[in-house]
């Protein structure tokens, strides 16, 4: 039985009239007086008796008679007052113990004195009223116990739901996560299925340098990841076109050509435009192939009409193309690159967007022309951020893997193609593949790992 029922219960049981006096025919008169109020009525003929019996019900009223052998009627009023504080009491007098009444009255907390000879309809109106005033009280302590028992509930319900939504939350959270990372690996599939086509391995670098040319341009890290995975999918458009048009060198397209070659960035944002996350990155690729002067194509825009992102692409895809097969570390040839992509600042290329390369790559260049085109940076050790290990990082061979290593950096075949994602959480099973997958292409690998023991599944 819950709280709120019990109190309930307590509120509509009829209420008892408790009656002491040692002459049997004024218990008889109390009686029937009182029998249209509808309380329980219980006699007594001595205090004695009535202290005894008090125990087993609480009374709402009890009334008493002053004059009685061995106990008054104030001494057992007064003691009936500490069983049942609750109830009130009162008090039948003679003429002869109004004195003793008014004692009672003021010390012993009796609620009202009667004289006898009473008047039935005084004495039934005042019962009433007790009655009234004691179902009042009583429905005030339900109340109030069951306000308390609802507040109760209310906590345990409200810790309750706290402990569920924290858990939901949770949950949400690990599952964006997931989703998340299960994006960026989709990219990164879909990116070196584009590189291996259309690229020959160079988007990541290109991917490599806009990043890090975003970085020292100071915009935020979702910016920042837009011009990354832009860079690593911008010649996806290329796919729709023959390939007879994709091996023909770019000085030597036909005039019919022409306009189909540079339908390219429109392919490559309509071809991502269904994916709404990657819709920055499909303005960013529509516009790649716009110049700084207004003369690039397709919607012939100029300086900072052109977005961000693409005019950082455009300068990264440059300076990659200049750097031919060097590797990105190799001060000397960023240095000679970057005073080649400087020659094209203001016409073909945005010159914030090169002299945050030259920056970001650390390179010494002479003073800038009028135009600003260039600037002087300062001369810094050159650092390849692959080569910057994070905590315990280490590259072993597939025999080294364990379960619960997490890849660090991405696994790539030998063909460029993404096998695992940097993040993945290596069980029994995968390194197993990776065992088959060595075996059938006759390839030994290596893999950037930590050690992030997570209890992988087998």
């Amino acid at each position: 039985m819950t709280a709120m029922t019990a109190t309930s219960d307590t509120a509509i049981q009829t209420p008892l009239i408790v009656a002491v006096d040692d002459e049997p025919n004024i218990l008889n008169a109390l009686r029937r007086c009182l029998r249209p109020t509808g309380a329980d009525f219980t006699a007594f003929d001595s205090g004695a008796a009535a202290l005894a019996a008090l125990p087993s019900r609480e009374p709402a009223l009890i009334i008493s008679d002053m004059r009685m052998p061995n106990m008054d009627g104030a001494e057992f009023l007064s003691r009936a007052r500490e069983i049942h504080p609750h109830a009130l009491r009162i008090l039948l007098t003679g003429h002869s113990d109004y004195e003793r009444a008014m004692s009672a009255v003021n010390e012993g907390g009796i609620w009202r004195h009667l004289a006898k000879p009473w008047n039935d309809q005084e004495l039934v109106s005042c019962v009433k009223q007790a009655l009234h005033m004691r179902s009042l009280v009583a429905e005030k302590a339900r109340l109030e116990a069951l306000t308390r028992a609802q507040r109760d509930e209310l906590q345990v319900l409200n810790r309750s739901l706290d402990a569920k939504v924290q858990v939901r939350t949770k949950e949400l959270s690990d599952a964006n996560a997931k989703i998340g990372r299960n994006f960026s690996t989709l990219v990164k599939i879909l990116s070196s299925i584009v590189d291996a086509r259309f690229s020959g391995g160079r988007t990541r670098r290109i991917a490599e340098v806009a990043r890090r040319a975003a970085v020292q341009l100071n915009l935020s890290t979702v910016d920042c990841d837009h011009i990354q995975r832009a860079a690593l999918l911008h010649p996806i458009g290329r796919m729709p076109l023959p390939d007879s048009l994709l091996s023909t060198p770019r000085d030597q397209l036909t005039v019919g050509q022409i306009p189909l070659w540079r339908a390219y960035p429109v392919n490559g944002e309509e071809m991502l435009m269904a994916l709404e996350d990657l819709r920055p990155e499909a303005a960013i690729i529509r516009s790649h192939c716009e110049r700084f002067d207004g003369l690039g194509f397709p919607d012939h825009l100029a300086e900072e009409a052109i977005p961000m992102g693409a005019r950082v692409l455009a300068a990264a895809i440059v300076f990659d193309q200049i750097l031919g097969g060097a590797a990105l570390d190799d001060h000397s040839s960023a240095s000679r690159a970057a005073q080649e992509m400087l020659k094209q600042a203001g016409r073909r290329l945005c010159p914030k967007a090169c002299n945050a390369i030259v920056a970001a790559f650390g390179v010494q260049i002479g003073h800038a022309d009028p135009a600003g085109r260039a600037r002087r940076v300062p001369a810094v050790e050159f650092i390849d951020d692959d080569e910057i290990l994070g905590p315990k990082e280490r590259q072993l061979d597939r025999l080294g893997l364990q379960p619960g290593m997490e890849l660090s950096r991405d696994a790539l075949a030998p063909t460029g193609t993404l096998l695992l994602a940097a993040g993945h959480s290596l069980t029994a099973t995968v390194i197993a593949q990776l065992e088959r997958f060595e075996e059938r292409h006759g390839t030994k690998m290596q893999f950037w790992v930590v050690n992030a023991m997570r209890g992988a599944s087998k």
